[in-house]
């Protein structure tokens, strides 16, 4: 799933002629000189204090000429002497379509950012508008894109689109790629060290349409491995079958890896519908079934893996409340909204590649109720010292292959608290460890649903 990062000005909204004529405002006011309006194109892109210096604002003077501009642009109008740029509102809503996120990253500042992407129609299109603060704590590209970036992901394959060459430095300190767009204030040379450089919106949207088939492409060739791989590992043999039968009427219990995931699971028993998903051999759905839930859901792409939970649940007396499916990639997109008042999924995310990750995310939010129970399990973090020692690879800091294989997106606690955050607030992280295993280390994450 492609991540759009957009700039304001001059990218998604042609604001040239209110910020050039509340830069005359703050000049004629100051008594300095004020040029053609070709070189007020200076002020369109970097935070107002750069522009003005550009324009030769003495510096003893650079504070009172932001003070008059915004008296301006903010109160008086300035602001809305602006327009969509034909074509943008196609883009960002063919965007949409394939599921993309897209994200505003602008050195206006956030609320005044927000109002205007209100008032023409086009903050509905985006996750979150970052922008800068009226204190300049955050002020140039670089620290409004790693604001964003901290939120959204490092990692979240992230793209920047922009139209001034501070878009480009910013996007590249921040290590994504940017690209040129041309319809606005900065010009082709100045762009020369983006990525790639489009003339219209609609080659903008060919342009990403093409990178984001590219990346599928990729994400689907290591899916497609990992089902392979947990449909053969999670597979029932006969003999497995056979030994199963011979099970004792609270051995289910059994199925979790330990008495923290037991209990996890058995504090969904009180919920009216659960999903178990990406359900491996079924235990939670079992255990949550056996603690009192009557409509449990236990779905996995891997169909080797619903097999063998449907044959445990008939075993142990619930199939009348577990419903064992084999689903696609994309079955959550097709649940309807606030289907289930609980929901865990236990050492899939981290699993999967970050793109198919983000998206059950994305997607579980809109499951879910507002008061539901969202339980989260991951592997341990595994550190470069750690990595180092046992002579794993950390492909791009995170994630680990083996025999040419995804096993592992290894983030700390901090980055998964990141990911979840435009959908869920953390309330309780707890820590548990499987057989064997000295220390407790692996995570569970108790969500609740913004």
């Amino acid at each position: 799933m492609r991540t759009v990062i957009f700039d304001l000005d001059g990218t998604l909204t042609d604001s040239g002629e209110g910020i050039k004529n509340s830069a005359i405002f703050a000049l004629e006011r100051l008594g300095l000189p004020v040029p053609d309006r070709s070189a007020l194109r200076k002020m369109v892109g970097p935070p107002l204090s750069i522009g003005f210096a550009l324009l030769g604002v003495p510096d003893n003077l650079v504070d009172e000429a932001v003070r008059l501009y915004r008296e301006r642009y903010n109160e008086g109008g300035g602001k809305y002497e602006n327009r969509v740029y034909d074509g943008i509102e196609d883009c960002l809503k063919a965007l949409k379509a394939t599921g993309a996120r897209l994200f505003v990253g602008t050195s206006k500042p956030e609320p005044l950012a927000r109002e205007i992407l209100e008032r023409f129609g086009l903050a509905p299109y985006f996750d979150y508008i970052a922008g800068a603060t009226w204190d300049k704590s955050r002020q140039n590209k670089d620290d409004v894109l790693r604001y964003l970036l901290e939120m959204i992901g490092a990692d979240s394959g992230a793209i920047m689109v922009g139209d001034t060459h501070y878009d480009v430095t910013g996007a590249h300190a921040r290590g994504i790629p940017c690209v040129g767009v041309t319809w606005g204030y900065g010009t082709r040379d100045e762009l020369s060290e983006a990525d790639t450089v489009v003339d219209s919106p609609s080659a903008l949207l060919t342009y990403l349409l093409s990178e984001e088939t590219e990346m599928n492409e990729q994400t689907k060739i290591e899916n497609e491995a990992l089902l392979a791989f947990w449909d053969q590992t999670l597979a029932l043999t006969e003999e497995d079958r056979a030994a199963a039968n011979g099970a004792g009427p609270e051995d289910y219990l059994e199925l979790a890896p330990c008495k923290k995931l037991v209990e996890a699971a058995r504090s969904l028993g009180g919920k009216k519908r659960v999903l178990d998903y990406g359900c491996g051999n079924g235990w939670a759905a079992i255990i949550a079934a056996k603690a009192g839930c009557r409509d449990v859901t236990a779905a996995d792409p891997a169909a080797g893996a619903a097999e063998s939970a449907r044959f445990l649940a008939a075993l142990f007396g619930v199939s009348d409340r577990v419903h064992v499916k084999t689903v696609s990639v994309d079955w959550l997109s097709t649940v309807s909204d606030e289907t289930f008042d609980g929901f865990i999924c236990v050492n899939v995310l981290d699993v999967v590649p970050s793109e198919i990750a983000e998206t059950i995310v994305k997607e579980a939010a809109r499951v879910v109720t507002k008061d539901a129970a969202v339980i989260v399990g991951m592997n341990y973090y595994m550190t470069p010292e750690h990595a180092a020692e046992k002579g794993v690879e950390l492909v791009d800091g995170c994630r680990v292959y083996q025999d040419g294989m995804l096993r592992l997106v290894s983030h700390t606690d901090a980055e998964w608290k990141t990911i979840f955050a435009p959908y869920f607030s953390v309330e309780r992280l707890a820590y548990y460890a499987w057989p064997g295993e000295e220390e407790e280390t692996r995570r569970l994450f108790f969500l609740r649903r913004k």
